[in-house]
């Protein structure tokens, strides 16, 4: 008989703690602080657990989320960004050129507090596609919101966390980010055509384009720029006008790519030269 209530209150306490994980799971996915599935771009042989711990992995999810923005507009065109400075309430959003390329449309921004403001391009690269595809836009708040700290020191191996708001099957962009893991495979030397010269493991889907990578420690060593085998285009040329050899290629498709935050640098220092955005580099900028 003693036997029988142990294993009855044992039951009972599974079936309370099996219900809280349950709901736990759902009030995430409701904030939409999404779970990684499908490793997110890990190799099978590679255990996220072996170099990050799940409390890190909540951290580093919480910074992502604090930093990267949905861009988006009316006729469904968008995709992230990344909060890279503040002045008196004005914030500055990089991101990739081709997220805001269409210069007939109005663009707004949504940060992780769900909130929405009009977003301005102050800044983009529509002449020269040889350039590094970036742009930069700016938003007004009265509300804090925190600023990236960039890494311009990446290792290869090292494990990344990239975020960003993806399109779904119905072709709507989601209002939930979305986060995976992966490691960074390449640096080349010279950037690909668009500046791209991250490579990395992680799954990067469409509307992801500009959202952050981020290291282990939570600065920003880049943002989305290109997933892996991509649909249109010949995207594996070097900026210095080299062609790629086909059994390279092969190689480089199967990786996602990103622009790196040296390049974010200088397009930070051109601005602040030409006197437009004072952004602080110093306090803002780890080697």
């Amino acid at each position: 008989m003693a036997v029988l209530s142990t294993l009855l209150l044992v039951g009972i306490f599974w079936h309370i703690k099996t219900g809280q994980q349950t709901k736990l799971v759902e009030k995430i996915k409701q904030r939409g602080d999404d779970i990684l599935t499908n490793n997110g771009g890990l190799e099978k042989n590679e255990n996220p657990q072996d170099k990050i711990n799940l409390l890190h992995e909540r951290q580093l999810k919480i910074k992502a989320r604090l930093i990267t923005v949905r861009i988006f507009s009316s006729e469904e065109k968008g995709g992230s960004g990344v909060i890279i400075g503040e002045d008196n309430g004005i914030y500055y959003v990089i991101t990739n050129n081709h997220v805001i390329k269409d210069t007939n449309v109005n663009y707004k921004i949504q940060t992780y507090r769900n909130k929405i403001y009009v977003g301005e391009v102050i800044w983009q690269n529509n002449q020269d596609t040889v350039m590094d595809d970036l742009a930069l836009l700016k938003f007004s708040s009265s509300e804090k919101y925190n600023v990236a700290k960039l890494k311009k020191y990446v290792q290869k191996n090292e494990m990344v966390l990239a975020s960003g708001f993806p399109f779904q099957d119905n072709f709507t962009q989601s209002s939930n980010i979305k986060y995976t893991l992966g490691y960074v495979k390449n640096i080349l030397h010279e950037p690909l055509i668009g500046g791209y010269q991250l490579g990395y493991s992680n799954n990067i889907y469409s509307g992801m384009s500009g959202g952050s990578i981020l290291n282990q420690n939570g600065e920003l060593i880049g943002i989305n720029a290109l997933g892996s085998y991509p649909f249109l285009g010949n995207h594996y040329i070097y900026q210095n006008g080299t062609i790629i050899p086909d059994k390279e290629v092969a190689i480089m498709e199967k990786l996602s790519w990103g622009i790196s935050s040296s390049s974010i640098e200088k397009l930070m220092n051109k601005i602040q030269e030409e006197g437009l955005i004072n952004f602080n580099l110093n306090n803002k900028i780890n080697n």
